[in-house]
């Protein structure tokens, strides 16, 4: 169970730290994209649209980043997070669905429940 958890926290961290770095990217795409046009319609288009993208895919991420983080230091409310969190990505095809099932499977073993209560 202690490697489970273990190589939990990693794909949670790893994952939100891609998330972060995409949400990053994609904020410096539509910034350039911005700079490239001189059309004022359009650069408000993609200011709002690059801050929406950047600034929603960024908070999407943190969640995960904050579970791996705290499922390091074996943290009850991590766990909870991660569950929350691992439930969520279900439906994400195919990552989503493997590292939320091994998240429910992983989190919510009898020997997980003793080693996050005491």
């Amino acid at each position: 169970m202690r490697d489970h958890v273990k190589i939990l926290s990693w794909l949670y961290i790893l994952t939100g730290l891609v998330g972060l770095l995409s949400a990053c990217s994609l904020l410096a795409v539509f910034i350039g994209a911005r700079a490239a046009t001189r059309d004022s319609d359009a650069q408000t288009i993609f200011a709002i649209m690059g801050s929406v993208c950047g600034l929603g895919l960024a908070a999407l991420s943190l969640p995960g980043l904050i579970a791996g983080l705290g499922l390091r230091k074996y943290r009850n409310w991590a766990r909870v997070l991660a569950l929350i969190v691992g439930l969520l990505s279900i439906p994400l095809f195919p990552f989503g669905t493997f590292i939320g099932a091994y998240t429910v499977i992983g989190l919510l073993d009898d020997e997980a429940n003793q080693r996050f209560s005491g």
